[in-house]
């Protein structure tokens, strides 16, 4: 995601919410290799231009979600509610 650069995963849970939330690619059914092909098909027939707006999705989410400084204020306000 911080790459910006559109993903296929074949994977489920919150790895999937994320891909799905962020709309930064597709998740394919985890040890389904037909899944994991047409989510891969599905990526190279699209145009470039929609290839690059799933890249810069997941970098806009990755930026909000899991930069750095978004993820020391979190450890920060972790920390606090248990120093308190």
């Amino acid at each position: 995601m911080a790459c910006a650069k559109p993903i296929v995963a074949g994977l489920e849970g919150a790895g999937a919410q994320i891909i799905n939330d962020s709309g930064c690619g597709f998740v394919a059914e985890p040890e389904d290799f037909m899944s994991l092909a047409n989510a891969v098909l599905r990526i190279y027939k699209m145009e470039i231009e929609d290839r690059v707006l799933l890249g810069q999705a997941g970098k806009e989410y990755y930026n909000k979600h899991f930069s750095r400084d978004v993820l020391i204020d979190r450890l920060e306000s972790w920390l606090n509610d248990v120093a308190i």
